[in-house]
């Protein structure tokens, strides 16, 4: 797209009052300043996944306009697909938006304005290069999803455990060897995913989720599991894939919503007894352990 067709199509686009622009996939290296006219915007597209011909659809920008702050309207801003290496500062500012993508970039620093997102639901960040996070995140009180998965991260801040209202949180394929006690505030967390990490335990606080419905923890290095996993009343999907586990603890029999159970590549040579209090099992994967 050359910059007098997208200025016209800009053009359009504010004169029709359209809420939805999708500029993806247009070779875009620049957003320029005329995005300002569009004030009733609500989803801006900048970057997807082409689901019918299975391809990324990008462009090519690092950086975005001040003049975006006129967007004020915006609740959505998808970003995916591009050569961001920074959170540009003038996200901050768009207090109305609830979904913001920013995955598969080149991302290795959040800045502390996105806690100023007080009413982002949904962040994805999935394939940086994000080492760690700010405690400014744990400002984003309205968070319900947040998508981590295929970065760098070691640990993370004790500020993380304010998302009070997350439901689904992804840090798989990072370089987590522990978690913070303050997880357990995650009172109304539905899924973790965990998987591929370097985790040799998880933290007690982790048998207060008590809303909890899946599990991941695959490709770690647990060695034991907790009492406390017997505490998840309400898990249906527990996955273990690919641990140093050689036992079982009793409580595990207190799962009786329990649907599907992976436990294979691990080094179990016995079950308890109490796994066959499992009654709601379908599900049990024990391929690759000592027979």
């Amino acid at each position: 797209m050359t910059q007098d067709e997208l200025l016209r199509l800009i053009d359009e686009a504010a004169a029709d009052g359209r809420p939805t622009l999708d500029l993806s996939g247009q070779g875009l290296e620049v957003l320029p300043p005329e995005i300002k006219k569009l004030t009733n915007l609500k989803t801006l597209v900048l970057g997807r996944w082409d689901k019918e011909n299975s391809e990324p659809l990008g462009n090519r920008l690092k950086t975005l306009p001040d003049e975006l702050a006129a967007l004020t309207e915006l609740r959505s801003l998808f970003l995916p697909y591009n050569q961001f290496t920074e959170l540009p500062e003038v996200v901050g500012s768009l207090g109305k938006l609830r979904s913001l993508n920013l995955s598969y970039n080149q991302l290795s620093t959040l800045p502390d304005v996105v806690g100023q997102l007080s009413n982002l639901r949904s962040l994805y960040l999935r394939k940086n290069q994000l080492s760690s996070l700010p405690e400014s995140v744990g400002q984003l009180s309205n968070l319900r999803s947040l998508y981590l998965r295929k970065n760098q991260l070691s640990s993370l801040p004790e500020s993380v455990g304010q998302l009070s209202n997350l439901r689904s949180l992804n840090l798989s394929s990072n370089q987590l060897s522990t978690l913070p006690e303050s997880v357990g505030q995650f009172s109304n967390l539905r899924s973790l995913y965990l998987s591929s990490n370097q985790l040799s335990s998880l933290p007690e606080s982790v048998g207060q989720f008590s809303n909890l419905r899946s599990l991941y923890l695959s490709d770690n290095q647990l060695s034991t599991l907790s009492d406390i996993v017997g505490q998840l009343s309400n898990l249906t999907s527990l996955n273990l894939w690919n641990n140093q586990l050689s036992s079982l603890p009793e409580s595990i029999g207190q799962l009786t919503s329990l649907t599907s159970l992976d436990l294979s590549n691990n080094q179990l040579s016995t079950l308890p007894d109490i796994v066959g209090q499992l009654t709601s099992l379908t599900s049990l994967y024990l391929r690759y352990n000592p027979n």
